[in-house]
């Protein structure tokens, strides 16, 4: 079984929009007061407070005088912000992520988990059909239901987001799913800013370059932004008008991402990429390239490559960071570093002669480096 996320958009009323206010000040509320009990326990005793102790004090805290409104909200998205922060400690603690941080109202993104409670009678706390979601201590709200969530529901997480809208995404239980693939087929990639990625077939995918389309628009509407009283009528108006062109600049990122993502897991059962070091290339003094590569939001890609990969079965494989994939000659081997300007879009091998497209053949350098990979990996297999 697998898990799988479902995302819609939801039309609250406005006593209900009203609700969700309350809810996300409590489950930001309870983030920070166990952020301020944890990290005081550690300083103070060195000792660290666990997500256990943490819950058996937010039914303590509940009880206590001056916080009765805690009950008003749903005891399980309370419960579910105590486990996100165990979460985020223990990323911490692998070093995969920096200290847990506060989090404030001025962010104008708010969200709350809300699990679902299965009764006697097999009906869940939350349910979906055509036209609405059942929320606990909500009801049901008028959802926009672009596909039909499939097996059992485990958790919805209710977000609104700084332009002022409400989404609602469900995830639920999911059996491995099946898809059709050539099992021979290997598709490698390599990514780059002039075109989102080359596969080694020397197939071209464009870069949408969403951020860069709107960039002069966005560029006047955060200069009017600056110009106005913060907390004034015409701040908040044109602030929620900024935050709607950056939603629609990664919506659009997004769904290409998304569709391009799935469209590569259809279509191969292995998938090789490179390994990006996506921090030191942004580190760089060019800040056109860099605003350019955040624009591509590779991380962001091959983090859905990663999962989809795991939901039909497929095999994901990356090559070293350091690997010379641009350099190499995918015909005779030979390294050239003059290829490292990147302003060398096709160049000549010296030794064998062959003129490489600079993208085509990093993709095709990819390949014969996930090749070699397989092979050490099934050679223990088959000795």
């Amino acid at each position: 079984m697998i898990l799988k996320a479902y995302k819609y958009r939801i039309y609250p009323t406005k006593k209900q929009q009203a609700l969700f206010a309350r809810f996300f000040g409590c489950a930001r509320f309870v983030w920070n007061f166990f952020l301020t009990m944890r990290t005081q326990e550690y300083r103070q005793h060195y000792a660290t407070v666990d997500e256990a102790t943490c819950k058996k004090e937010l039914t303590k805290l509940k009880a206590e005088p001056g916080y009765e409104w805690l009950r008003e909200c749903d005891s399980t998205s309370l419960q579910a912000v105590t486990e996100f922060l165990q979460k985020a400690f223990e990323r911490f603690w692998a070093g995969e992520a920096g200290y847990p941080k506060y989090k404030a109202r001025r962010d104008h993104h708010d969200s709350y988990t809300a699990k679902c409670n299965y009764g006697k009678t097999g009906n869940g706390s939350i349910r979906l059909d055509s036209r609405f979601i059942l929320l606990p201590k909500v009801g049901l709200v008028r959802t926009k239901v672009s596909r039909p969530a499939e097996g059992r529901i485990k958790t919805a997480t209710v977000s609104q987001t700084p332009s002022g809208k409400y989404y609602v995404s469900v995830v639920c239980e999911v059996p491995e799913m099946e898809c059709s693939f050539s099992e021979n087929r290997t598709i490698c990639l390599d990514l780059g800013v002039k075109d989102y990625c080359v596969t080694n077939e020397k197939v071209h995918y464009p870069n949408p370059k969403p951020l860069e389309a709107a960039l002069k628009q966005l560029k006047r509407e955060q200069r009017s932004l600056s110009r106005k009283t913060k907390g004034s009528h015409r701040y908040e108006r044109q602030r929620v008008k900024t935050a709607r062109l950056h939603e629609r600049i990664v919506n659009i990122r997004t769904d290409y991402q998304q569709k391009l993502s799935t469209a590569i897991i259809r279509e191969a059962s292995v998938i090789g990429t490179e390994s990006l070091q996506v921090k030191e290339l942004l580190m760089q003094d060019d800040t056109y390239l860099s605003r350019r590569i955040s624009d591509c939001a590779w991380g962001e890609f091959l983090r859905q490559l990663r999962y989809k990969a795991q939901w039909y079965g497929r095999k994901l494989i990356q090559a070293d960071p350091h690997f010379p994939s641009s350099q190499l000659c995918s015909v005779c081997g030979h390294q050239n570093p003059a290829v490292k300007d990147l302003s060398v879009r096709t160049w000549t091998c010296p030794v064998c002669g062959t003129v490489h497209d600079r993208d085509e053949n990093a993709a095709l350098n990819i390949e014969h480096e996930i090749i070699r990979i397989l092979a050490i990996r099934q050679a223990p297999e088959s000795a």
